[in-house]
């Protein structure tokens, strides 16, 4: 009897095994069922809500040249005994601290990504109290950390989770949609110059900073509505052989694509645009005051200067959805030369300065919508998730970002201000050739990873700049 009951009770165990593991598999087969479909009606709410975030929060610091502006030259400047130096490094570092943030705050992301929404809406409120807080404050120092390290970190960690969610969201329009994403930036950058120009004149420095962050509040938070994952939130676990390895052994096995040489020239290529970009971006300004331009059109100029940039993104993701990219990168490298030697160079009237900033905003202002189809390849070689090889060059970046306006205000040459030459007037001649050298070394290192591809392909490697959904 004590057998047959044994028996028994081993069976229901069996049995009840059995339909947990059932139970288990259907949970998780209803769950991959129930998902909404890539790029279908959700995805584009998604992109919507990551362009607005992106808009808001990056569209106020890449109009920061206008707040330069105004600190150097204006009666009313709270820092007008500060040099411009001292000024300028308020937004190299609130620059810099946008890039570097989204890559130094993925690790925990990627350890806790239940957790990501919360830290995007802290990192949120954690912004907008920085700008009022320096509304009130009269020292370089205390603007320097309070806008261009708290202001630069907190909108830079707000915008991370929608970076790391949108491959889930898109696949064949992956390198659209990243376009799309990225041109909220230029569209902010659009929109903010007239705002800050107006209410600079009109209220000052710290009624600006108070309006910059209510919009900050209220339509980044908008944004955020939007901006949810597409898959569910898994909390990764630590087995007992990554716990033993510690910290550096895991680093290196979360950047072991770092030694790829596609990784390699991304970054150069990245860093090139970026330092180019953001010399100009920086003494865009001033170079339109050099000519004696009003300040509707100096906050004109730079408008153009983000719009043209917008329309970059949205064109080149287009384009990398549809070519091999090492070509469109090429483009942009005999753009930006072409538009920096030859348009900036011997400018020396508002046309000229236009077309410009059209032509090389369009190049170098959009070359971040080419990191889709570069991310891909690389997460294809070295097996690793595409949002890790994305924070990496986002990094790179800020790193230009920092690097870049520094070179720049040392080429610059304000002695010069009142000298007009034939070429680089006002005391831009050697920023002007550093620009121009940072696009040709573009147009240089794109036909290196076109031919680095082909022989990688040649080996089997198959990189086509496109990976399955379900790889992320």
């Amino acid at each position: 009897m004590e057998s047959s009951s044994d028996t028994i009770q081993l069976q229901d165990r069996g049995r009840t095994s059995v339909e947990q593991e059932n139970a288990e598999s259907s949970s998780a087969s209803r769950e991959l069922q129930s998902l909404p479909p890539v790029e279908g009606r959700q995805a584009w709410s998604f992109l919507f809500g990551s362009f607005i975030v992106e808009m808001i929060c990056l569209g106020g610091a890449f109009s920061w040249s206008i707040f330069q502006n105004y600190l150097m030259t204006s009666p009313e400047s709270p820092l007008k005994d500060s040099s411009n130096v001292t000024i300028s490094a308020v937004g190299t570092l609130l620059l810099s601290m946008l890039y570097f943030s989204p890559a130094l705050v993925r690790p925990l992301l990627h350890r806790y990504p239940d957790w990501a929404r919360k830290v995007s809406v802290l990192a949120l409120v954690t912004a907008v109290c920085s700008l009022v807080i320096a509304s009130f404050v009269e020292l370089p120092a205390a603007l320097l950390v309070l806008v261009g390290l708290i202001h630069g970190a907190g909108v830079g960690v707000t915008t991370t989770p929608y970076m790391i969610w949108l491959p889930q969201w898109f696949d064949k329009r992956r390198g659209l949609a990243n376009g799309i994403a990225f041109a909220g930036a230029g569209t902010g950058g659009l929109i903010f110059p007239f705002v800050f120009t107006t209410t600079l004149n009109k209220l000052g420095f710290a009624w600006t900073m108070r309006i910059w962050a209510i919009i900050l509040l209220a339509g980044a938070g908008f944004g955020l509505v939007f901006v949810k994952p597409r898959l569910p939130t898994v909390r990764a676990v630590e087995s007992g052989r990554e716990h033993k390895l510690g910290i550096v052994a895991t680093l290196r096995k979360e950047f072991v694509y770092v030694t790829s040489p596609i990784w390699i020239l991304n970054a150069s290529l990245t860093f090139l645009a970026s330092a180019g970009l953001f010399a100009v971006s920086f003494y865009l300004a001033t170079y339109c005051n050099s000519l004696g331009l009003s300040p509707s059109a100096t906050s004109g100029a730079v408008s153009a200067f983000n719009a043209a940039g917008l329309l970059g993104e949205i064109s080149i993701g287009y384009a990398c959805d549809r070519m091999p990219y090492p070509l469109v990168v090429g483009v942009i490298g005999i753009c930006g030369s072409v538009s920096t030697f030859l348009l900036l160079g011997l400018a020396h009237n508002l046309p000229t300065v236009v077309c410009f900033t059209l032509l090389f905003g369009w190049a170098a202002g959009s070359y971040c919508a080419t990191w889709s189809a570069a991310c891909v390849d690389i997460s294809k070689l070295r097996k690793v998730p595409v949002d890790s090889v994305m924070m990496s060059l986002v990094f790179v970046r800020g790193i230009a970002a920092l690097v870049g306006p520094l070179i720049a205000a040392a080429l610059y040459q304000p002695q010069n201000r009142m000298s007009e030459t034939v070429f680089g007037s006002f005391g831009f001649g050697p920023l002007i050739e550093f620009v121009g050298t940072c696009m040709m070394g573009i147009l240089v290192l794109a036909g290196v990873t076109g031919l680095t591809r082909k022989q990688l392909n040649k080996k089997g490697a198959g990189l086509s700049g496109r990976l399955p959904v379900e790889g992320f």
